[in-house]
């Protein structure tokens, strides 16, 4: 298997760099703050708050977990999810998912921290903003205890339905807490098998407690959606080593050339040219897109001669491998439908000449 090639120049860092330009900007958003370090490859020390132990971050999916080590690129399930970490004030990790088979259930982020007793008050926010076809949804987590440093746990999802079509997750919610001693685990988990997301997690602190207000953690969250919206095209790729070559057409039109691209992805293609070597997500290339080239992640659904990541009736390899669409599509005799062809279009011949 070729290496793949989602996420190509490792999406899930690009995404990391433009939150952390602009860290200073959250910081200023949350008042009296202080900064905290890193003593280990894997803890975070606030020095005024944990003595002997580090806020640990861990992440996970259905599938599997990881403990964070900062700086570290992280492919968890095959490659339907990088995941990226980054010491920086304040600290962020980020993991961007793209779940298109639905495979994967839910995806989670866990933190292990010190508490100082039980007294410790808990306070929790939860809300979403919206930037056009743009959806942030957040929750933040806080735990204070008198006049102690107040860690505050900033977990967030962005979508966009429109442009990435993401299936946004049905959950966003502290699902698991536990206290142990001096310790604390507690986890947010997003669920409903969401694809092509962003899942994130910013560590807030800040002196001398204090409660962060909805209007604060909106700001966060403007702030961090801006700089994902500046990342353009996260889930629409050209893959880096094609070949695209622009046409003429003697006979037919790019219009009838788009009514034969099954509707889900018209909006993911451009006439006018042939492309060979179009790479789907399992890192597979598809030899031929006749009329098109793709800006997306399963080619096979408009190319041929390749590998489609779905089984339907008529396989998953050949000439025509995703031409068929998905399980619940329904292929019309003569009208793309879907994610399918038409009938006509999947029992015909392909005939090349070249010279």
């Amino acid at each position: 298997m070729t290496v793949p090639k989602l996420f190509n120049g490792d999406r899930a860092t690009k995404v990391i760099n433009v939150i952390y330009a602009k860290a200073s900007s959250i910081r200023a958003v949350v008042p009296n703050w202080y900064s905290y370090s890193y003593r280990s490859t894997n803890q975070i020390y606030d020095n005024q708050l944990y003595n002997s132990y580090g806020n640990q971050v861990s992440i996970g999916s259905s599938l599997r977990g990881y403990s964070v080590n900062y700086g570290q690129t992280v492919r968890m399930d095959g490659d339907r999810s990088l995941q990226k970490s980054k010491t920086s004030q304040p600290y962020i990790t980020i993991n961007v998912i793209s779940n298109e088979d639905k495979v994967i259930k839910y995806y989670y982020t866990q933190i292990n921290s010190r508490r100082n007793n039980n007294g410790d008050q808990i306070s929790q926010l939860q809300n979403s903003i919206t930037k056009g076809n743009y959806k942030l949804q957040y929750h933040v987590i806080q735990f204070s205890y008198k006049n102690q440093p107040t860690p505050i746990e900033f977990h967030f999802t962005v979508s966009n339905v429109a442009k990435w079509r993401s299936v946004e997750p049905s959950l966003l919610k502290r699902t698991y807490s536990s206290n142990s001693g001096i310790y604390r685990y507690n986890r947010v988990q997003i669920d409903g098998s969401p694809s092509n997301i962003i899942m994130g997690y910013l560590l807030l602190t800040r002196q001398n407690g204090g409660t962060v207000t909805t209007s604060q953690s909106d700001a966060v969250a403007g702030i961090v959606l801006d700089a994902i919206m500046s990342v353009d095209d996260l889930f629409n790729e050209y893959p880096e080593n094609s070949l695209l070559v622009p046409i003429t057409i003697d006979k037919g039109s790019n219009y009838k050339i788009m009514e034969m691209i099954p509707p889900i992805y018209r909006a993911h293609v451009e006439p006018g040219y042939l492309q060979f070597r179009a790479y789907n997500l399992t890192g597979y290339p598809n030899a031929f897109c006749p009329g098109v080239k793709v800006k997306s992640i399963s080619p096979e659904f408009s190319c041929i001669g390749g590998l489609s990541n779905d089984a339907t009736e008529y396989g998953t390899c050949g000439d025509f491998a995703g031409w068929g669409g998905k399980l619940d599509d329904i292929i019309a005799q003569s009208s793309a439908n879907g994610s399918a062809h038409s009938q006509n279009d999947i029992s015909s011949s392909i005939l090349i000449f070249y010279r």
